[in-house]
């Protein structure tokens, strides 16, 4: 099923985890942030769904 708060919320982060990875020169450091934003945006996800209502 489309979800399109997922979709928006996902894109979102990674449009801004894109503008921000050139600043960290290392592909070990740029692998490490990309986990960690992966973590905590799947972790904020369930609390977005709930604040609009779904």
């Amino acid at each position: 099923m489309f979800d399109p708060v997922k979709m928006i919320y996902y894109a979102a982060v990674c449009a801004t985890l894109a503008v921000l990875a050139p600043r960290f020169h290392t592909k070990r450091w740029r692998m490490m942030i990309g986990a960690v934003v992966g973590l905590v945006a799947a972790g904020i996800l369930p609390f977005v769904n709930r604040a609009l209502g779904m």
